[in-house]
């Protein structure tokens, strides 16, 4: 597989991903239960806590994940199989957040908590996206 595809691949992937968690902590967040409990307000607080934890974490932390999952696609040689891009600690990671995402819902955490960490997920997840469509971008790789 050429590299650009699989950069856009893994910008893709962290992008439905990311807007799939915002979307769903944006559904719990603007609940009727939650505006009829806290108001307005208080959702538009939580949403926007969500989204600055979102932030950091996606400058902070996703960006330097992305940028190693870069330097590697960039670092191969064409062809490159799909199963040389990312290594078992990523698929850890991944089955990770799904299982964490999974028991959220089940331990019944209140919709106003489940949902702001959705919503800094998911954020966080499109932050570092961005890295990937950058590269994509650049002349050098394409």
């Amino acid at each position: 597989m050429k590299k650009l595809y699989l950069i856009l691949f893994s910008g893709l992937f962290w992008l439905f991903g990311g807007l799939s968690l915002l979307m769903r902590g944006l559904k719990l967040l603007t609940s009727e239960s939650q505006l009829l409990e806290g108001g307005k307000e208080r959702v538009l607080l939580l949403i926007s806590i969500g989204l600055l934890i979102g932030f950091v974490k996606g400058h902070f932390v996703l960006k330097k994940s992305a940028r190693r999952i870069l330097e590697k696609i960039l670092s191969l040689k064409e062809p490159i199989p799909f199963s040389q891009v990312y290594g078992r600690k990523f698929y850890f990671l991944i089955g990770g957040m799904i299982l964490l995402g999974v028991s959220l819902r089940f331990i019944g955490l209140p919709h106003a908590l489940h949902g702001t960490i959705d919503v800094a997920i998911g954020s966080a997840l499109i932050h570092g996206a961005f890295v990937y469509f950058r590269a994509a971008l650049r002349k050098e790789i394409a």
